[in-house]
């Protein structure tokens, strides 16, 4: 069945149209920031999810220690990504945003970042979590739990 929009349009109108898809999938590399954040993202890891680079953090949760060993690993998602996720635990450690921050916009990739807040954080504690993020993040969310980030994945089609 035809739309109205296509039935509406007239042939001198019509050879303006793009004869191509939108635009090609955007991937999103989601990266967590500390051990808490990697276990919440872990409930998503198995999701519908196609476009989607899911980066692990060792059970160790030290991204700075963890740092040599994992920038391989990093710098492959992020230039396979067009968008990098930054998630983070409100009160956790947030000081690898800046290297993987770093990473990111040498390649020219955009950033976001969400902070999971139970809402038991220290106000403090989530101010420095809040403060190592906010000047790397175009976007910058604080969110009460997983669905948010699985609702914010749906919506950029990864």
């Amino acid at each position: 069945m035809e739309s109205q929009s296509a039935r509406e349009t007239r042939a001198e109108e019509s050879r303006f149209r793009v004869a191509a898809p939108n635009s090609s999938p955007r991937t999103t590399a989601v990266v967590p920031l500390d051990q808490a954040a990697a276990a919440t993202l872990a409930e998503l890891r198995d999701g519908p999810w196609q476009h989607a680079i899911f980066v692990a953090l060792d059970q160790g949760g030290d991204w700075i220690a963890e740092l040599p060993t994992r920038t391989r690993a990093l710098v492959t998602a992020i230039e396979a990504a067009s968008l990098v996720l930054l998630v983070a635990t409100a009160g956790a450690d947030a000081r690898a945003a800046a290297v993987v921050a770093e990473a990111a916009q040498a390649r020219g990739r955009m950033i976001a970042a969400v902070v999971l807040d139970s809402g038991d954080a220290d106000p403090a504690a989530l101010e420095r979590s809040l403060a190592a993020l906010r000047p790397h993040a175009g976007m910058l969310v604080l969110a009460d739990g997983t669905d948010y980030v699985a609702a914010m994945l749906e919506a950029l089609r990864a």
